[in-house]
């Protein structure tokens, strides 16, 4: 039956989460100073987790290769910590490369609508502006420098794409790049919020009539900052 290569890859790990603890004692160390009715069920459940990580996410296996299969996966439950770690990093960078590409779709459809007759870009300006903060959010945690790159790029995109907006939704608009200033300089993206400050001076010098929201926002997001503000507003020229 099809579950009991996984059942098999899950007791495996789970003899390495135990096998784990049984090293450290054997070494002196008192692992996790805890317990032992609680240590144990923790370790044989984190250790087969581990495992199915291991094997099914991190490593993609050939499980009709069983022997090494279990082996890995004992292997896995032994180093728990640093596979579940790892499992982590990857489906964080997965989540953010999606929402890069479906950002990357908002900002061309929010392009072509500015460009077009139609009606409905202040919606599509709220959609990008979401799709932009959530994906800053996420920035902080990734690893791969290649695709912080390629989120800061389609950020930055976006934000190009919604001051192109704002001559059919000013209001809407100049909203969007606040959120969005607030959420680059809360996760540590400062050349982000420059630029949407430049695009919020633009808009400011382009409409007189969202002139003053423009700078509210600016206000808004240098006060959000986490660091002097002088050295925000001062490199936005």
């Amino acid at each position: 039956m099809r579950w009991k290569v996984p059942a098999c890859v899950f007791a495996a790990g789970a003899l390495g989460g135990l096998a784990s603890w049984c090293v450290q004692w054997l070494i002196g160390a008192t692992p996790y100073d805890k317990p032992l009715y609680g240590v144990i069920p923790s370790l044989i459940v984190v250790g087969g987790l581990a495992a199915i990580f291991g094997v099914y996410l991190l490593a993609n296996s050939d499980t009709d290769q069983v022997t090494r299969t279990l082996v890995f996966a004992v292997a896995c439950g032994v180093f728990w910590q640093p596979v579940i770690d790892s499992a982590r990093n990857f489906v964080s960078q997965t989540s953010a490369a999606s929402q890069a590409a479906s950002l990357q779709t908002a900002s061309q459809e929010l392009g072509q609508l500015a460009a077009s007759n139609d009606g409905s870009v202040q919606p599509k300006v709220v959609e990008t502006s979401r799709r932009t903060a959530d994906l800053l959010q996420k920035l902080p945690g990734l690893a791969d420098p290649d695709l912080k790159a390629k989120v800061v790029a389609e950020t930055m995109r976006a934000v190009d794409q919604i001051d192109a907006a704002s001559a059919k939704a000013p209001d809407t608009s100049v909203n969007a790049l606040q959120e969005i200033g607030v959420a680059a300089v809360k996760n540590g993206q400062i050349t982000v919020a420059r630029h949407v400050l430049r695009r919020l001076d633009d808009i400011a010098a382009r409409d007189p009539k969202v002139a003053d929201q423009a700078k509210a926002a600016t206000s808004s997001i240098i006060s959000a900052a986490q660091q002097p503000a002088q050295e925000l507003s001062t490199t936005q020229k």
